[in-house]
C-alpha cells in the first residue's frame, strides 16, 4: 500500500503552508516539527487488510491444531506406557499407577468421529449426568467447546468444521447455523426430484396392468362351486400376499365377515376377492384359470357394488373394509375416477371410525381397523401420485403436501398374528424407519453449489443405510455387505441360496435398501448421452433472461425470469447481471459433476445387485414378491449408465448388457402370464429396441 505523494502532512495543512513530500518535509524539518502524513484508506484497502488479518489467525490456529494433535499423540504413547505391566507391577508407583490408569480410561471413551489430514474431531463422554454431548478443543487459553444435544446437531457442527479447515489460501465463507435462502432452494430443488423419482416409482406399473373388463361377464360360475372358489382364493391371499401387503387382520377379518354359508352376502369378502383376482400370483392361478382372472374380478366387483348399495352409508367395518378393496381394484385397472370416489368414501368412514374404535375394547377389530387405515393412505397416495398431471384430477397441493410431510404410518403387531406375519410386520416398520431417517437427512445436508449438496446428501444416505442393515437382525439380512461389488455370480447366487431358500425376508429387505438408492441415483444420473460440461447454453439462457429478451418466451421460461429475479431479491446478491448468471449457474447447473459422483458407481452396482436377487427371487416358492417396479429401476439406471458410459471409465460395458438382457427377459416372462399382454408386449419391444441403440452406440 503506497502513500499518495500529492497529500501534505498534518503540519504544513493545519498552517496552510507548502509542503515538499518528503520524509520529514523542508518545513517540519527546519522547525523541528514532528512530520505526520495521514493517508485514508479506501474500502479496497481496507478489505485487503482484514483478509491478511484473519488469514494470520487461520495460519496461527492451524499451528496450534498441529500442537495439539503432537500432545495426543505423545499422551497416547504415555499411557500405553503407563498400562504395560512393568509399570502395574511397581508397587512404589501406586497412586501414579491409578491415576494413569483413571487418564487412559478417560482417553478411551474418546472417540474420533472424523479425521481431516493431521485435523481431527474427537467426541468425549464426561463423568457427570449432563445428557448432552460436548465437542471440546482445547490449547492454553484458547478453548472452543460445542453442545450438542443430537446427531444431526453433531454433523451440522463438524461439517461446518471441516469446511473452515478447507480454506488455506483463500477467504473463508460465512459459517453460521442459520441457512439463508439459496441453500433451502437447493435442499428443495434434491429433496423435490428424490420424491418426484420415488413417487414415480411407486406407480410405474400400473399402466403395464390388464385392462381387459368389459361390461359383460364371459363366464359362467355354477352356485355350488361359487362358495369353494371364493374361500381357495382367499387362503392363497392370505398365505401368499397377505404378508406382503397387511391389509387386514387374518384372524378377525374371517371371523367377522367370512361365513361359507352366506359368503356372498358380505361386501367386504367379494371386494377383497375382486382386488386378489388382479394381484400376480401363481397360487391364484391354481384356483382360477390365468384368462378368466379377470372376468371371476369383475364378477366379484358387481357383487360388492350391488351389495353396498344399500348399506353405502352404514358406519362399518365391513363396508370400510369393501370401499378401501374396491378403491385398489379400480386403482390395478387404472380407472380413476371411480377409485378416487370409493378412497373418498373410505376416508370419510376412517374419520368416523377411528374414535369408536380408539376406544373399542376388542383388540382384534382395533388392529383390523389399523391397517385398513394404513391400506386406506396407500391407496390414496397412489391416487395422487397417478393423477396429479392429468386434469381434472389435479390435485398439486396433495402431491406437494407428501413431498414435504411423507406418511409414515407404522404397523402394529396384533394378538392371533402368526410368526411369518410378526416378521413381516417388523420389515415392513424397519423400512419405514428407514424412509424416514433418508427424509430427515436431507435437512441435515449444507452446500451452497448443487453438485456438493448432491453428494454430501448421497453419502450421507448411503452411511446411514449402512448402519441401518447392520444393526437389523442376522435373519433380516444378507451377511455379505449391501455396496460391496466383490462377489462374482457364481459366489453370489451360492450366498443367496444358502441365506434365502427358506427365508425369503434377507432378499426383500435388501431389494427394499437397493430400490431406495436407485431411486435416489436415478433422480440425479443424466438422462441424454451428452452432458452439458460448461454449462454455457444455460448460462446464456439465464443472461437473456434477465436483459429482458424473452418477447417469445414460454410461459415457464417467464416463471423462471421470475424466480431468478426472486432468488437475486431474498439473497441480497448485489452485483452485476453477469456476476449474478455465474453464481446461479455454478449453483444449480452440476455439469460433469453428475457422472464424476461415487452415487453414480454404487447406483450401478445397486442395479446389478438387484436383478441377481430377482433373478434368484423367480427360482423359488416366493416367486409371487416379484416387483415390476424394482426391476424397472434398475433397467433404467443400466440403460443411463451406457448413455454415459464415455464418461465412465470403470464401467464394462459387457456386463451392463449381460445385466440388461437377463432384466428384460425377467420382465417379458413376467408379462407373458398375464391374461392380455398387449400393453406389455409393446412395453418390452421398446423396451429391445432401446437397449439395442443405448449398447450399440455405447459400443460405438
Amino acid at each position: 500500500m503506497s502513500i499518495n505523494k500529492r497529500s501534505p502532512c498534518n503540519e504544513c495543512r493545519e498552517h496552510k503552508r507548502r509542503c515538499s513530500y518528503e520524509t520529514p518535509c523542508q518545513r517540519c524539518s527546519k522547525f523541528n516539527l514532528n512530520c505526520v502524513y495521514t493517508v485514508s484508506k479506501s474500502p479496497r484497502d481496507e478489505e485487503y487488510v482484514q483478509q491478511l488479518v484473519l488469514l494470520q489467525e487461520i495460519d496461527n490456529l492451524h499451528g496450534q491444531m498441529d500442537t495439539m494433535q503432537k500432545e495426543m499423540r505423545d499422551l497416547q504413547l504415555s499411557a500405553a506406557r503407563e498400562l504395560s505391566p512393568e509399570s502395574q507391577s511397581s508397587e512404589s508407583s501406586g497412586s501414579q499407577s491409578l491415576s494413569s490408569i483413571d487418564s487412559v480410561r478417560s482417553y478411551k471413551r474418546q472417540r474420533v468421529i472424523a479425521q481431516n489430514k493431521t485435523v481431527c474431531a474427537i467426541l468425549s463422554d464426561e463423568d457427570s449426568n449432563d445428557e448432552h454431548w460436548s465437542l471440546t478443543v482445547t490449547n492454553g487459553k484458547l478453548s472452543i467447546r460445542t453442545r450438542i444435544q443430537t446427531h444431526g446437531q453433531l454433523l451440522n457442527n463438524l461439517q461446518h468444521i471441516l469446511k473452515a479447515l478447507e480454506f488455506h489460501d483463500k477467504m473463508p465463507c460465512d459459517i453460521q447455523n442459520r441457512d439463508d435462502y439459496l441453500r433451502n432452494l437447493l435442499r428443495r430443488m434434491v429433496w423435490k426430484k428424490y420424491g418426484k423419482s420415488r413417487f414415480k416409482s411407486m406407480t410405474k406399473d400400473l399402466p403395464l396392468l390388464m385392462d381387459t373388463v368389459g361390461t359383460a361377464c364371459g363366464i359362467v360360475i355354477k352356485a355350488d362351486s361359487f362358495t369353494s372358489i371364493t374361500l381357495r382364493l382367499l387362503n392363497a391371499y392370505i398365505e401368499c400376499n397377505h404378508p406382503i401387503h397387511l391389509t387386514i387382520h387374518r384372524p378377525t377379518f374371517m371371523q367377522l365377515f367370512v361365513d361359507p354359508s352366506h359368503i356372498d352376502q358380505s361386501p367386504a369378502v367379494m371386494a377383497l376377492c375382486a382386488a386378489i383376482c388382479l394381484m400376480p400370483c401363481k397360487h391364484t392361478k391354481k384356483v382360477v384359470d390365468a384368462r378368466e382372472l379377470p372376468d371371476y374380478g369383475q364378477f366379484y366387483s358387481d357383487r360388492a357394488r350391488e351389495l353396498l348399495t344399500d348399506r353405502f352409508d352404514d358406519i362399518d367395518l365391513e363396508v370400510f373394509a369393501a370401499y378401501n378393496f374396491l378403491a385398489y381394484y379400480r386403482v390395478r385397472l387404472f380407472h380413476f375416477p371411480e377409485c378416487i370416489k370409493y378412497a373418498d368414501m373410505a376416508t370419510r368412514l376412517a374419520e368416523i371410525l377411528k374414535p369408536m374404535m380408539e376406544n373399542t375394547g376388542d383388540p382384534g377389530r382395533r388392529a383390523l381397523f389399523h391397517r385398513l387405515h394404513v391400506f386406506t393412505q396407500h391407496v390414496r397416495r397412489v391416487i395422487t401420485l397417478s393423477t396429479y398431471k392429468n386434469p381434472p384430477h389435479t390435485r398439486h397441493a396433495e402431491f406437494n403436501r407428501l413431498l414435504d410431510v411423507p406418511d409414515f404410518l407404522m404397523f402394529e403387531p396384533a394378538e392371533g398374528d402368526s410368526e411369518k406375519e410378526q416378521r413381516f410386520i417388523r420389515m415392513h416398520n424397519e423400512i419405514l424407519r428407514l424412509r424416514k431417517q433418508i427424509h430427515s437427512t436431507v435437512h441435515m445436508t449444507h452446500s451452497d453449489d448443487l453438485v456438493t449438496f448432491i453428494g454430501t446428501f448421497g453419502h450421507l444416505v448411503e452411511m446411514i443405510m449402512r448402519h441401518w442393515y447392520n444393526e437389523l437382525p442376522h435373519d433380516f439380512r444378507l451377511s455379505y455387505p449391501p455396496f460391496d461389488e466383490c462377489l462374482n455370480d457364481e459366489m453370489y447366487s451360492t450366498m443367496l441360496e444358502l441365506e434365502c431358500t427358506q427365508n425369503p425376508i434377507p432378499l426383500l429387505v435388501t431389494l427394499k435398501i437397493y430400490n431406495e438408492y436407485l431411486i435416489m441415483g436415478k433422480s440425479y444420473m443424466p438422462k441424454a448421452h451428452s452432458v452439458d460440461i460448461n454449462n454455457e447454453h444455460f448460462a446464456n439462457v439465464l443472461r437473456e433472461r434477465l436483459a429482458g429478451n424473452d418477447r417469445d418466451a414460454s410461459p415457464h421460461h417467464k416463471r423462471w425470469s421470475e424466480k431468478l429475479q426472486h432468488i437475486r431479491a431474498e439473497i441480497g446478491y448485489e452485483c452485476t447481471d453477469a456476476e449474478f448468471v455465474e453464481m446461479v449457474t455454478n449453483a444449480i447447473r452440476p455439469g460433469e459433476g453428475r457422472v464424476t459422483m461415487p452415487l453414480v458407481r454404487i447406483s450401478i452396482t445397486c442395479a446389478i445387485n438387484t436383478i441377481r436377487l430377482l433373478q434368484f427371487m423367480r427360482s423359488q416358492e416366493y416367486s409371487c414378491y416379484f416387483d415390476y417396479r424394482m426391476a424397472l429401476n434398475a433397467w433404467e439406471v443400466l440403460i443411463r449408465a451406457a448413455r454415459i458410459s464415455n464418461h465412465l471409465p470403470y464401467l464394462d460395458m459387457a456386463r451392463v448388457r449381460d445385466y440388461l438382457i437377463i432384466c428384460l427377459d425377467m420382465i417379458r416372462e413376467e408379462f407373458s402370464s398375464m391374461p392380455n399382454h398387449s400393453k406389455g408386449s409393446k412395453f418390452i419391444d421398446d423396451m429391445e429396441n432401446i437397449m439395442r441403440d443405448e449398447v450399440l452406440n455405447a459400443k460405438a
